[in-house]
């Protein structure tokens, strides 16, 4: 048998030598014993001129160059036509960079940053401390191998036409090797992100994010958020060789309703909600610059500076824990290095942006719905130091607007197992206990929620991602002065708008205490909306009553 099949592939072998010209031979015959000899230059050159005038000859060399060993992707590449359009030879076009070189002095890291927020203020509508969170992430973009985490920036909006496309047409002109991404695949994404390291800008995300949840490129966008594991891998070449890619790079993603699609990574990000403008605004040229090249050469020049100031630095957060300090610790640390009023501006727009942004979350849980209720049950009782299972049940069910008188699967009543289930997912179980009857049940300690309320509901005075809108300085983002192209500042000022008052986190259901309605407490304090259920307003609605602080 072994003598038959040597008998075949010697006659196959014949016959393809046969019909390939002496001098594609005589480089097959070279490739035996040096496999580089078909990818010296005048060897690529007879074979590429066989690729484009003789495609047979080609494959039947390519065919016996791979049984010698050789690896088809370098054929290819050695021997890929060279008068295309882009004097390469292949499909579409190189992608090219042209990184500005830094500027030649020094640059204030404060005045740069108003720069920015000049930019974005006089082009774009966006709500109090947006323009200034999007000048910080901008800024950060050029800095970001300083850091362990790599923030997205969220521009969400209810409806199109809201200044989404917009801001990052502006961000285009600002960040370091600014890369549309309106369609690509995760294999041209991830291979872009190794070699160049861009920014990355996602037009209309939602297409992108409502796509299966297999999708690679989600993926790649939730594993990117911490520099240790933002790697992916992949089988390259003809032996499978495995390697891995980076996929560590800034990412702003713009599109409607962002926040409610996919929570883990609106908790990967700084959100900024935008609505439509109600002032006009001066045109915005897509052919032209609006930023200018002086400003990106500030840009480089005040991140060559400031690199390893920033990887040492440690900002404070202000009280913020968990993913949310995370998301903004490189910002804040941005801020804190350029100086100025930065660092307080930057905290309040942290701040403002928290309460905004909670205003169009859909993504409270069933879980974390039943948190917020049995705690609203037992401030109506009294705050008593533990509850029944069956009162607890029946008064989750009178709930109005609420969903334990019929579950969105069965259609019926919570059961006593399901909010066991529920509630032991949070560490929280029920004990026998003996109540004032002098009889033995079933039922909760109140003091057993406390750690899990504190953890999972903000509003109840724990650390959560959404933050009190506190201070006087949240209704002050101070200057904006502007570096012109001589790397002077100007003394001009910007306009103050009022911040929001009373806003800070948002009650995602009715209150149902005895406090009613209620007027706003000063700030300092925690508030929150008691207007009528979230479910019943509009997003626009509950953004417009959020800046008013209703």
């Amino acid at each position: 048998m072994p003598e038959s099949m040597n008998s075949t592939e010697a006659a196959r072998e014949g016959t393809v030598r046969s019909k390939l010209p002496p001098e594609i031979r005589e480089l097959l015959d070279a490739a035996q014993t040096d496999i580089g000899a078909p990818l010296e230059p005048h060897a690529a050159e007879i074979l590429r001129k066989a690729r484009s005038e003789d495609l047979a000859t080609y494959e039947r060399f390519r065919a016996e160059y791979r049984r010698c060993g050789g690896r088809i992707s370098a054929l290819d590449q050695a021997t890929a036509p060279t008068d295309g359009e882009h004097g390469d030879g292949g499909q579409g076009r190189p992608i090219e960079w042209n990184d500005p070189d830094p500027w030649p002095v020094p640059v204030d890291g404060a005045a740069l940053l108003n720069a920015l927020l000049a930019l974005f203020e006089r082009h774009a509508s966006l709500p109090e401390g947006g323009a200034v969170a999007v000048a910080l992430w901008a800024l950060y973009a050029w800095c970001f191998r300083a850091f362990a985490v790599c923030p997205n920036l969220m521009l969400t909006a209810p409806e199109r036409e809201s200044g989404k496309t917009r801001v990052t047409e502006i961000l285009s002109w600002t960040v370091p090797r600014a890369k549309p991404v309106s369609d690509a695949s995760a294999a041209a994404i991830i291979r872009g992100i190794e070699r160049d390291g861009p920014t990355l800008l996602f037009d209309e995300a939602q297409h992108f994010l409502r796509r299966r949840p297999g999708d690679p490129i989600r993926g790649i966008l939730l594993a990117s958020f911490t520099k240790r594991f933002a790697i992916v891998e992949r089988c390259e070449g003809d032996a499978h060789e495995v390697r891995a890619f980076s996929t560590f790079c800034p990412k702003a993603l713009n599109g409607r309703k962002l926040a409610a699609i996919d929570d883990m990574l609106t908790s990967r990000s700084v959100v900024v909600p935008m609505m439509r403008a109600t002032r006009p605004l001066p045109e915005l040229r897509v052919d032209r610059d609006p930023a200018g090249e002086d400003l990106r050469r500030q840009c480089a020049r005040w991140r060559d500076d400031h690199l390893a100031e920033l990887r040492e630095a440690d900002p404070d957060t202000g009280g913020r824990i968990g993913r949310i300090a995370q998301v903004w610790r490189p910002l804040f640390a941005v801020a804190d290095a350029a100086g100025g009023e930065w660092p307080k501006k930057a905290r309040a727009a942290a701040a403002a942006l928290a309460a905004m942004a909670a205003t169009f979350s859909d993504g409270e849980t069933l879980g974390l719905m039943l948190l917020t209720d049995v705690r609203a049950v037992f401030e109506e009782k009294g705050n008593p130091q533990r509850i029944a299972s069956k009162e607890l049940d029946e008064a989750l069910r009178d709930l109005p607007e609420r969903p334990w008188a019929s579950m969105p699967k069965t259609g019926k009543a919570i059961t006593a197992q399901a909010r066991g289930r529920m509630l032991a997912n949070y560490g929280v179980k029920a004990e026998t206990l003996r109540f004032d009857d002098a009889k033995d049940a079933k039922g909760y300690r109140r003091d057993a929620f406390e750690e899990v309320w504190s953890a999972y509901l903000p509003e109840a005075g724990g650390n959560g991602t959404v933050e009190p809108l506190t201070g006087p300085e949240s209704r002050d983002f101070g200057d904006s002065r502007t570096v012109d192209g001589n790397g002077r500042v100007n003394d001009s000022k910007s306009a103050k708008t009022p911040a929001p008052q009373g806003v800070s986190t948002v009650q995602r259901f009715e209150n149902r205490g005895a406090e009613g309605k209620g007027t706003p407490e000063p700030l300092h304090e925690p508030l929150t909306l008691r207007q009528q259920p979230l479910g019943k307003l509009t997003a626009a609605e509950t953004y417009r009553r959020a800046s008013r602080g209703e």
